[in-house]
């Protein structure tokens, strides 16, 4: 008897931006176009590889 299952991969990716609180106090546009570019790259390559972002917390 042969059974299909649909298997997934799960990964958890932590992130540190190097700087981000002191930037964020220095120049708080500056850090927020840097965590939107991180942001950005991030979704774009996990939908290369169809994945799926369940939740982003902080600046990881």
């Amino acid at each position: 008897m042969s059974t299909s299952k649909n298997r997934r991969l799960t990964a958890i990716l932590f992130a540190d931006i190097v700087g981000y609180t002191a930037l964020m106090q220095k120049h708080e546009i500056t850090a927020n176009q840097n965590l939107e570019k991180f942001h950005n790259t991030l979704q774009e390559k996990v939908k290369q590889y169809n994945g799926q972002i369940i939740n982003n917390y902080g600046d990881g």
